[in-house]
């Protein structure tokens, strides 16, 4: 009765640090507005070719009209080809760097905010890159991204000067043990989702076997997002040391927590 009553105080203790944690996070994130990402909106509008956001918006949603359409019809190579239009996500765009608000407690705890300079961090999918680039200018860490968006690669290189590169992330062009952290942020789930990954498992298998390669031994894997349970029907997650599943207090998802 007593380990069981001590184990419960020290449960409450950690679950008590970790909202802390993320209050804290929640307002330097919150007010974080540097250049890069105070002018991100104007800038990749430009560089689109669109007047504004809401323009964009629009188009993207005639983007994902023609999309469902196609994949109704069972015109899975169209719908696909539509998707990959640097116009169809939109969204993608606005991401704040506090959307990133619940990895960043899942670092602090596993890392330690202290230990993260000099890190290799990659993250996979980050558009334009608002948190590495906050990783990198307020913490040192040596941020990198792999993205098939060229127009947010171009931006996160050009306006951000950060180490993204344009790729596919089941054939990342990156040395085996190199990453120290990989994270995705919904990515997983978005490729679970798209119906015309109707061979989802050997694609989702392909980029877990990079993310398990091009990271270091001990290194950490962090993905966040609604549907990351369904990950776990992966088998090639047992090469994986699951360390534990973070409750995300802000509501985005969950934080799923591996080792290598």
């Amino acid at each position: 009765m007593i380990n069981s009553k001590a184990s419960s105080i020290k449960q409450m203790s950690c679950t008590r640090k970790i909202k802390e944690r993320f209050h804290l996070f929640q307002r330097q994130l919150g007010h974080y507005k540097p250049p890069f990402v105070a002018t991100a909106e104007p800038k990749i509008s430009e560089m689109l070719g669109v007047k504004n956001m809401d323009h964009l918006l629009k188009r993207s949603f005639q983007l994902k009209q023609r999309y469902d359409s196609e994949n109704k019809a069972g015109h899975f190579d169209t719908a696909k080809e539509i998707a990959s239009s640097v116009y169809f996500e939109a969204s993608n765009y606005l991401v704040h760097p506090i959307r990133y608000v619940d990895i960043h407690v899942a670092l602090s705890v596993y890392v330690g905010s202290n230990h993260l300079k000099g890190k290799k961090v990659l993250q996979i999918a980050p558009n334009w890159g608002p948190y590495m680039y906050f990783l990198q200018q307020e913490f040192g860490v040596n941020a990198h991204g792999i993205d098939k968006n060229d127009i947010a690669v171009r931006y996160a290189k050009e306006h951000g000067g950060l180490n993204f590169i344009y790729g596919d992330a089941s054939e990342m062009p990156f040395d085996n043990d190199l990453f120290d952290v990989i994270i995705t942020n919904g990515f997983l789930d978005t490729l679970y989702l798209h119906a015309f990954f109707s061979d989802a498992q050997p694609f989702m298998d392909k980029v877990l076997q990079e993310i398990h390669r091009t990271l270091k031994p001990k290194g950490l894997f962090l993905s966040q997002g609604e549907e990351t349970d369904q990950l776990r029907s992966f088998p090639i997650l047992t090469k994986f040391r699951s360390l534990r599943q973070m409750e995300a207090p802000s509501g985005f998802g969950q934080v799923n927590i591996f080792q290598k």
